[in-house]
């Protein structure tokens, strides 16, 4: 759903199952918010991120659960951005990487469940905090860049890997 620049306020509510993704570009002030369940389980893989924002500021995702994403649980390339109580789960497919965040943004409180880099903090002035990682057999748990990322002042504390998959050394592991 390519969200309108005229919505501000997304909600999901508790019970709730919907199915598909969500995508901003160069949007304000918006909020994704709720304890309902953004599912990408009918998506075809790849087709889509749960959440992409691009271009954003002070977007804030509070407290909604991700399934079964296809790619990017949350990809928000945007700065000013805030991801509380979010979790993500049911993502067996490769390439179902966690959360990345662009400048000056915070993440906290959030269980992230994926088969690929759980944390990319591939910007400036970051901060994640108090985040549970279950971590599948593909992607480490953080990715600090790939290609010509810069990450600077990037602050992760209370960091806990309830399980790591990995049975073997690797690339990005």
């Amino acid at each position: 759903y390519h969200v309108p620049h005229r919505v501000k306020n997304i909600y999901i509510e508790r019970g709730a199952w919907v199915y598909g993704a969500l995508i901003l570009t160069n949007h304000q002030d918006t909020r994704i918010f709720g304890r309902g369940v953004l599912s990408g389980r009918k998506l075809d893989y790849r087709s889509a991120h749960g959440i992409e924002a691009t271009g954003s500021t002070r977007l804030t995702v509070e407290g909604i659960v991700l399934d079964n994403f296809k790619y990017f649980a949350l990809r928000l390339i945007s700065t000013y951005t805030t991801v509380s109580w979010v979790k993500t789960i049911g993502t067996w497919i490769w390439n179902s990487d966690g959360i990345s965040v662009w400048d000056n943004s915070v993440v906290d409180h959030c269980f992230i469940w994926a088969n690929d880099d759980a944390l990319k903090p591939y910007r400036q002035n970051l901060t994640f905090s108090d985040i549970e990682v279950w971590q599948l057999d593909n992607g480490g748990v953080i990715q600090m860049s790939w290609g010509d990322a810069d990450s600077d002042n990037v602050v992760i504390t209370n960091l806990d890997v309830l399980h790591a998959e990995w049975d073997h050394p690797g690339f990005n592991r």
